[in-house]
């Protein structure tokens, strides 16, 4: 590679300027992790640093990397794939040459793992003289523990009216916190003699993503009262809580009351994050604009709700269809479902709703909605990527993917087990055997780690790898695994993934 060649023997950046051919191109860092001063982030553990493909990207081209508070663990020099070479220039700088002979950056992202011994917060800084690449977000990859830095969000600014009403999403992130002990939590208590009907719906991020140490449930003696309770002590988590679903009631029925939720934390006796939720009201102005809570829609049919003026007339549009009308009732909900003429393709439609007059022929105060209709029975893990996505949806995985010394990869149990919907309930682990089973239905499949033989309803079926545990975690042969359980495996090499149809 000649621009290789020339860098090498001068120490130099070549700048060599070409005209746009697109909107210039992005940068990021795929995640960020937490770490102890000194700690290695290697293959499994180090975030990746990407410039998104472009259009731009015609001419060869370099750049160069600085991390800040971090020590390059790369060579002096060498290859990190096909078309992508490097040259290391002390502890903190590393350029980069890309060949777009070798590797089409039109089509695909560069990602740059960023293999380095951490020495505190630590971030990057990338400088191209060839394009202009800016960095979409936060340019930080790599923090070290602190005391406590949890932060709350909340998705929701409908009033609460008193009967039933559901929650917007409650977020609750840790970035860098002291370790969740056995038996410590988070409580959600509500203010003002309002009370749980529903506390709704619990998923995991990061290291949260090991749900089967987290319990969720009511207090049985207050009502008012929602607690998430660690079983297990976990070392140092960093991830995300989310609360979908929840819903709440008021037992005072009059008058008007701020109301809150007050998030506390066992064992930080000064931590408390206040969620306002809504004012409590017994009734609905006229006025009121049209409101969405909650669609459910899939190929075949919608429902969906929302609140509004009491009487006015409520009107749905499903990509331009129209789903018919509903009244909106004295408590200024309304509730609308309808099945769809033909069955629908997969993709995204505009979902529109709002007030309507046929006398005036108008359609008012419209709200729209984007809904994705994805093919449930797709399941794809992309190699270097903390998430898998099943149905349009992504979740996140705990420990990453890898390929084996077999060349077959590897997934954490329980990320594999319920892609293919097994539920928790269903997995089951022998410490005295080391033996993992897996109940789908009437199959039922035992792993040995270490072996590459299954035993399926009791038969023994040979798969070409074998199970193994990493990192402290469980990993199971994304294709071995899928075969016995009669689930399609495709791998489209370009982008490392495996598809799985079920």
């Amino acid at each position: 590679m000649k621009k290789l060649i020339l860098a090498a023997l001068t120490a130099v950046i070549v700048a060599m300027p070409v005209t746009a051919f697109a909107a210039a191109p992005k940068w990021h860092i795929d995640k960020t992790v937490t770490v102890e001063e000194g700690s290695k982030l290697n293959y499994e553990t180090a975030p990746e640093l990407v410039i998104s493909k472009s259009d731009n990207f015609r001419q060869d081209f370099d750049f160069e990397i600085v991390i800040d508070n971090a020590q390059w663990l790369y060579g002096d020099s060498g290859t990190i794939e096909k078309g992508i070479d490097y040259i290391k220039f002390g502890d903190e700088s590393l350029y980069v040459f890309v060949d777009v002979d070798e590797f089409d950056a039109t089509k695909k992202d560069i990602r740059i793992p960023l293999y380095c011994v951490v020495d505190g917060d630590a971030s990057a800084t990338l400088i191209c003289t060839d394009y202009h690449i800016n960095p979409e977000a936060d340019t930080s990859f790599a923090g070290l523990p602190l005391d406590d830095t949890t932060t709350v969000k909340y998705n929701g600014d409908a009033r609460i009216y008193g009967e039933n009403d559901k929650l917007g999403a409650i977020i609750i992130e840790e970035w860098k916190t002291k370790s969740f002990k056995a038996g410590e939590g988070y409580y959600l208590n509500l203010m003002n003699e309002i009370e749980f009907t529903e506390i709704g719906k619990i998923t995991f991020g990061g290291d949260f993503a090991e749900d089967d140490g987290v319990e969720y449930y009511l207090n049985k003696y207050n009502p008012g009262r929602a607690e998430i309770i660690f079983s297990k002590d976990m070392e140092r988590p960093t991830g995300k809580i989310t609360i979908t679903g929840a819903e709440v009631a008021s037992t005072a029925k009059s008058g008007f009351k701020g109301t809150d939720i007050v998030l506390t934390r066992d064992g930080f006796e000064d931590f408390a994050v206040v969620i306002d939720i809504g004012t409590y009201t017994q009734s609905i102005p006229a006025d009121s604009p049209v409101k969405v809570t909650d669609i459910d829609m899939d190929k075949e049919a919608i429902t969906i709700r929302g609140t509004g003026a009491p009487s006015k007339k409520i009107k749905v549009f499903v990509g331009g269809a129209d789903m018919g009308e509903t009244r909106v009732d004295t408590k200024g909900k309304w509730e609308l479902s309808a099945k769809f003429e033909n069955k629908l393709e997969v993709g995204t439609y505009l979902v529109e709703t709002g007030y309507y007059s046929q006398s005036a022929g108008k359609f008012s105060s419209v709200v729209k909605t984007e809904v994705e209709i994805a093919d449930a029975q797709k399941v794809s893990f992309t190699l270097g990527k903390d998430s898998y996505v099943k149905g349009g949806k992504t979740y996140a995985i705990d420990g990453g993917l890898f390929i084996d010394a077999n060349n077959r990869m590897m997934v954490p149990l329980r990320a594999l087990a319920n892609a293919l919907d097994i539920k928790d309930e269903n997995i089951g682990w022998d410490d005295s055997t080391k033996c993992v089973t897996l109940k789908d239905g009437k199959v039922v499949v035992k792993v040995y780690i270490g072996s590459n033989v299954l035993k399926v309803n009791d038969k023994e079926v040979k798969i070409d790898t074998e199970a193994v545990i990493k990192g402290g975690r469980t990993y199971l042969p994304l294709r071995g695994i899928c075969e016995v359980l009669s689930a399609g495996v495709e791998w489209a090499a370009v982008i490392k993934t495996a598809v799985i149809s079920k």
